[in-house]
């Protein structure tokens, strides 16, 4: 990602322990390996956090590197099952230190939505396309804005109850706070029923459609080569949850 301000949900150390508990079963870590499948080379996912997507992939003739600037995440990330053969790196894409090129690049997790301004997206498509080899693919997932997601961010919707990796329950539930234009600002509140405590963190996503999407990815000089509507590959349609998108240089 770039120099965006990391929320408070990749950074207290509690929330932090919660992801995997929160985002389990993940389709989008299957896609993403299955398009990996035919690669030898290098790939990199940007946005790693946990790193349980880019250590899904780990296998003969790839060489892996996860990049975040949350540096509790990538905490998680080298001490998970397979972390020792990734290579991991604090910060964004502006400032990471590898020349390429990349036979691929992602981003997942909806992390592409964590780029809230014009200049951080320019800035992030047109680094990729630096890295990238002549073949190479960068692909991300983004939420369709069509469908309105957020309407349902709210707490008789959202509420779930997990279990915390030190055994504690917590709560979990989403409050929308703001829709201006393209931006959705929520908090998240988690409460932890042994201790009492009630942790809340805010964020900010921003909702593009497939035109603006295709704008920008055109502006940094990427083409578009898929657009798919759910993780198991089929074409997009407008009434499809996600837009995941392919280019290439």
């Amino acid at each position: 990602m770039t120099g965006c301000e990391v929320d408070l949900a990749y950074r207290e150390d509690r929330l932090v322990a919660l992801y995997d508990v929160l985002n389990s079963g993940r389709a989008d870590h299957a896609y993403y390996r299955r398009l990996s499948a035919s690669l030898s080379g290098r790939v990199l996912e940007v946005g790693c956090g946990t790193g349980a997507a880019i250590t899904f992939m780990a296998r003969a003739g790839l060489e892996l590197y996860g990049l975040d600037p949350a540096a509790g995440m990538l905490s998680v990330a080298r001490h998970r099952d397979g972390g020792d053969l990734v290579s991991w790196h604090e910060g964004t894409i502006e400032h990471f230190g590898e020349d390429g090129p990349f036979e691929m690049i992602f981003m997942t997790g909806h992390a592409f939505q964590c780029l809230l301004q014009d200049n951080e997206i320019t800035s992030f498509l047109k680094c990729c396309a630096r890295l990238l080899s002549e073949s190479g693919i960068l692909t991300f997932e983004t939420r369709n804005p069509a469908l309105r997601p957020w309407e349902r961010w709210v707490p008789e919707v959202s509420e779930v109850e997990v279990t915390s990796p030190t055994g504690e329950r917590v709560k979990v539930w989403h409050d929308l706070v703001e829709v201006d234009d393209d931006k959705v600002t929520f908090i998240q509140h988690h409460a932890f029923q042994t201790s009492g405590d009630v942790i809340r963190s805010a964020s900010t996503l921003r909702f593009l459609d497939l035109d603006a999407l295709l704008r920008f990815g055109e502006a940094a000089g990427l083409r578009l080569s898929w657009v798919h509507g759910d993780f198991e590959g089929k074409t997009f349609e407008k009434g499809d949850r996600e837009l995941i998108l392919g280019f290439k240089r």
